[in-house]
């Protein structure tokens, strides 16, 4: 109400016009004349008569509310929560709404599609070949993942298996949830990892080497090098850089004989 008694009176700064009139100079001598709203009313032109010393006869305070959230199970990245009421108040027009949008964060294990769920595991070129049978990750609500891998069944390098029901529920019906996508990288050993006499007898029972069928009438050997995808197409830089140095050589050269001039 703005008051004890809610009852008004018009507001003596702005003689219940809700403005008052000001100047402002706008140049050398030059003034303008404008309107501006009353603070005091709050360009009701009407002030409480009794007024509150908390709101100031405004009828509107400003205060902090803690809102409790509830996020549901299976919510997703941009979902909107709407909190009914909970917005701005003013005497007479209905209170607004908060609404808040969902910004999911990026997981440092899992990515989600969906419902379902994506995440790479490593494993050992030994249990690629051969199979095994662990836990091979953490789930969100902290199960572990046991997997049992049979043997024969070889798990290539970016091999992607399914594993129903393990990926996120779904909005409203949390029983039913999405399937849990496993990408597998297999580490292969380091250089020099057995002797000579071990590979031999490995190779025997690795599949056999593939004969080269093509022929050729000019044969080159050559030699791996280690190399990365971050030095690809640099060997273009250092032959131009290369050629450069060579045209500057020979520009010098060149400059110190000169035509005589008649």
């Amino acid at each position: 109400k703005g008051g004890k008694t809610g009852a008004t009176k018009k507001c003596v700064t702005c003689n219940g016009r809700g403005f008052k009139v000001a100047m402002r100079q706008v140049g050398m001598g030059m003034l303008q004349q404008m309107q501006i709203p009353c603070d005091d009313c709050g360009r009701t032109g009407e002030i409480a008569k009794d007024r509150c010393k908390r709101c100031k006869g405004k009828k509107v305070t400003v205060e902090k509310k803690f809102l409790d959230i509830y996020i549901e199970k299976g919510m997703t990245h941009g979902q909107k929560i709407v909190q009914k009421g909970e917005g701005d108040q003013e005497p007479g027009i209905e209170p607004g709404d908060v609404i808040l949008v969902l910004d999911q964060k990026e997981h440092a294990v899992f990515e989600r599609k969906g419902t379902d769920l994506l995440c790479k595991v490593k494993i050992s070129l030994t249990e690629a070949l051969c199979g095994f049978d662990k836990v091979i990750v953490t789930h969100l609500d902290g199960r572990g993942i046991q997997v049992k891998h049979e043997p024969g069944y070889v798990i290539k390098p970016g091999t992607v298996k399914r594993i129903p029901n393990e990926g996120m529920p779904t909005y409203k019906r949390p029983e039913n949830r999405g399937d849990l996508y496993v990408e597998f990288d297999v580490e292969f050993p380091d250089d020099h990892f057995a002797a000579i006499e071990q590979l031999k007898q490995l190779e025997t029972i690795l599949p056999k080497r593939e004969a080269t069928s093509i022929k050729h009438d000019i044969v080159d050997e050559c030699h791996l090098m280690n190399a990365n995808m971050e030095s690809f197409g640099a060997s273009t830089q250092s032959r131009n850089a290369y050629d450069e140095d060579d045209s500057e050589d020979e520009d010098q050269d060149q400059g110190g004989i000169r035509c005589a001039q008649q």
